[in-house]
């Protein structure tokens, strides 16, 4: 339970070892993270935080394994999946992609405000960003035979995480990599340029799938606060 399936099942085939132990695959990555969980943990209890994490990781897994892939790690209040890491999956960039936009879709109810919108509140709305991306990595453990670590290593990982940050300052909730969107069908993305992404040494072309526009939630607190403020014949905020 603590460990991604395929690879509880090959430690309780093999013996301990303390070698590393690798393959290179063709995979593709899914990065989620919360947006503003930091401030919400910090005005929250300790229950209700960790009850909210609970329920993320659980709609997660469901919908990462529903696509075909495997949850590769959870931290805090972000998750790592991959596509055709330990089993061949032909079509996985379109299934992670799939798998992305039904994320966003299972978890608006979960992060919607239960407090009416205010512009001095010290939590601001939660929301879901999303980096996706294909190509060559390295998936295995590493380490001392007492304390093995393991992981998905390589680009298109490190690519994933970079994208994901970014769909703050894109304001869009998914952002894609140039090698997954290159496979995926015609029209299937919209370009938005090139970004030099934090950490990496070149530019990214980065997309959005097409119709991006139609996941972003819609927040039924800050409508009915836009909704009363316009009663009043006050401007909105927003």
């Amino acid at each position: 339970a603590y460990l991604p399936a395929p690879v509880a099942q090959r430690l309780m085939a093999s013996d301990p070892s303390g070698m590393l132990q690798v393959d290179q695959r063709d995979i593709s990555v899914l990065s989620a993270d919360i947006r503003n969980f930091s401030a919400f943990a910090a005005h929250r209890p300790p229950q209700e935080t960790a009850a909210m994490l609970h329920a993320f990781t659980c709609i997660a897994v469901d919908v990462v394994e529903q696509h075909h892939g495997v949850v590769e790690n959870v931290v805090g209040d972000s998750v790592l999946a991959v596509w055709n890491a330990y089993s061949e999956c032909a079509d996985h960039s379109a299934q992670a992609m799939a798998a992305a936009q039904e994320l966003l879709r299972a978890t608006r109810h979960l992060l919607a405000s239960s407090q009416p919108p205010s512009e001095h509140s010290p939590v601001q709305p939660l929301a879901l960003g999303v980096g996706l991306e294909s190509g060559t990595a390295i998936v295995g453990s590493f380490g001392p035979e007492r304390r093995r670590a393991h992981a998905a290593l390589g680009e298109p990982v490190s690519v994933a995480s970079r994208i994901q940050q970014m769909t703050v300052d894109l304001s869009i909730p998914i952002l894609v990599g140039p090698q997954l969107a290159s496979r995926l069908g015609q029209g299937s993305t919209e370009a938005l340029g090139d970004y030099l992404l934090e950490g990496l040494s070149k530019h990214y072309s980065l997309y959005a799938p097409a119709a991006w526009a139609e996941l972003v939630p819609t927040d039924p607190q800050w409508v009915s606060g836009a909704t009363t403020t316009e009663r009043h014949g006050e401007p909105s905020s927003w």
